[in-house]
């Protein structure tokens, strides 16, 4: 092949880009990504709130001192993995709005829109796309 490391043509890989605006809904509560975390600025606390005749469900950035506030997120040097939000009001409340399709065996993500005048993570329930359940490889 090449002799010498300075033959090859590489570029550096980003590694901070962020993933995904999403959340993954199952059985056991919520997983927001890091990237819904870092797209709304790596906010300590949000508020989740709900639009039951839409079907849409919301994060938005809030203080501490507000009504219903929800711990959420460290600082940005500080937030290494996706932020679990295991209320299962939470999940209840949006479990029944999507009664349609829900099923108790699967995950659901769904991908966010970012309202930044609101500060706000949007994610429209009706665009939620079915995961199929995980399942370690068998061991031979």
């Amino acid at each position: 092949m090449f002799k010498e490391f300075n033959q090859f043509s590489f570029n550096v890989i980003d590694v901070t880009l962020k993933g995904e605006s999403d959340i993954l809904i199952n059985t056991k509560g919520i997983t927001i990504s890091r990237g819904v975390v870092e797209e709304m600025g790596y906010p300590s606390h949000v508020r989740m709130m709900i639009d039951n005749e839409n079907k849409v469900f919301a994060i938005q950035a809030c203080k501490q001192t507000d009504e219903n506030a929800y711990r959420f997120s460290k600082p940005k040097g500080e937030q290494k993995k996706p932020v679990y939000c295991h209320i299962i009001a939470i999940r209840n409340i949006i479990r029944d709005l999507m009664a349609d399709s829900w099923s108790e065996k699967d995950s659901y993500r769904i991908k966010g829109i970012y309202y930044k005048d609101a500060k706000a993570m949007v994610f429209n329930l009706k665009a939620a796309t079915r995961q199929e359940p995980y399942s370690a490889p068998k061991k031979d």
